[in-house]
């Protein structure tokens, strides 16, 4: 058994994130620079 619900749209994701008010380099962290560690792209 597998569900997507509840799909969110990626506009009103980064909509979502951006209303966090986050610093440029947490936010940075958030949208890029994890992902590429925990995938090891860094």
């Amino acid at each position: 058994f597998g569900t997507d619900f509840p799909v969110l749209d990626f506009e009103r994701t980064v909509d979502d994130i951006d209303a966090l008010d986050l610093r440029p380099h947490a936010r940075r962290k958030l949208m890029r620079d994890n992902v590429l560690r925990i995938y090891g792209l860094d």
